[in-house]
């Protein structure tokens, strides 16, 4: 099998797995105290700042899986990058309608 036909196969679904793994630890924070919540926090982050930063090098060595993934890529750089999931934080009794242990 050629190598670009996995690539766009494996880029979409790990995308989606990550983006769903970010939100998850996010979502559980609410049955954590507060030294796990820190810890959820900055997993969610690390992940999202190394999901970006892979994009990037793939924008360099392998153009065309990015483009033509470019959606996946799009709403995963939207619902997962680390200024949204700060925003989340900082609103997160709004959003999952639980107050954050402290």
């Amino acid at each position: 099998m050629n190598k670009l036909k996995v690539a766009n196969i494996v880029l979409p679904l790990s995308l989606i797995l990550i983006s769903i793994g970010i939100w998850k630890l996010i979502y559980n924070m609410q049955f954590l105290a507060y030294d796990d919540n820190f810890g959820n926090l900055c997993e969610a982050l690390l992940l999202s700042i190394l999901a970006i930063l892979t994009i990037c090098v793939m924008w360099f060595k392998w153009r065309e899986i990015i483009k033509k993934a470019s959606l996946i890529v799009l709403l995963f750089l939207i619902t997962s990058n680390p200024i949204i999931i700060m925003i989340a934080c900082v609103n997160y009794e709004y959003i999952f309608d639980a107050k954050l242990k402290l």
